[in-house]
């Protein structure tokens, strides 16, 4: 009986020590939660600004004989302002965009008419577009992530200058070309934030404007000259450094 005590007390003793030495041993911390990627969605608003290229050829032919055509070649820098609104369904994204192309000058090239005898002696052909293109249409894009490939095509806007220059004088003419664009390009979400994310991307765009006849005016008088008649077909090819905030 007293073996059967002894053995009960140094039980109890024992029990009582490992439940206070457990709750002296430290605590082993929770693990941290693993940090979380930034979402990157492509729907929302916004608004931006780019840099770039443009080169622009300008077609030309009289509409009364003799026959003469010309081509004027001319390329010079670009700023834009563009704003647009997208959704992302999945991994499409669907949107519109309205575009201010403003060109840094409005130094044209010149040309001489084909066939030379076609025209005076000396006779030369000087165009550019005017100022800017207007545009306004969709885009198709691919969500991969912080990245977004993506087609745009639509409606574009521009006007031209058209000289016609020899010793005994100058024509003029300034006309309205409609037509369309399509452009292939891509964004990446270089900064995301709770409320927005910078977009950084490159877009390259071809015009295509329809062609215009016009009647021009002679310098000096403002007089039309329907001897002169012309008709006038413009084309532009762009490359864009875009900047843009997508507000979510």
């Amino acid at each position: 009986m007293k073996r059967l005590l002894t053995t009960t007390a140094a039980l109890i003793a024992f029990a009582g020590f490992g439940s206070a030495g457990a709750a002296d041993l430290p605590v082993k911390a929770p693990p941290m939660a693993p940090m979380m990627a930034p979402a990157y969605s492509w729907t929302g608003f916004y608004i931006g600004a780019s840099l770039g290229g443009e080169w622009e050829t300008i077609d030309g032919s009289f509409v009364f004989p003799p026959p003469a055509t010309w081509s004027v070649g001319n390329s010079r820098g670009l700023w834009d302002a563009h704003a647009g609104a997208q959704y992302q369904w999945n991994m499409a994204v669907l949107g519109i965009e309205g575009n201010f192309v403003g060109l840094f000058n409005n130094g044209g090239g010149s040309d001489t008419c084909h066939p030379a005898a076609s025209c005076a002696p000396g006779a030369t052909m000087q165009a550019n577009l005017v100022d800017n293109i207007w545009t306004v249409g969709g885009r198709l894009g691919a969500a991969l992530n912080a990245w977004m490939p993506y087609l745009a095509g639509g409606y574009a806007s521009t006007r031209v200058d058209n000289n016609f220059i020899t010793a005994g004088g100058a024509n003029t003419s300034q006309s309205t070309h409609n037509g369309w664009y399509l452009g292939v390009g891509v964004d990446w979400q270089a900064m995301v934030t709770p409320s927005g994310a910078l977009v950084v991307g490159v877009e390259y765009r071809h015009y295509d404007f329809e062609s215009a006849t016009v009647v021009p005016t002679i310098v000096g008088t403002g007089a039309p000259n329907p001897f002169n008649t012309w008709t006038l077909k413009p084309q532009a090819d762009t490359v864009e450094l875009r900047l843009s905030w997508l507000f979510k």
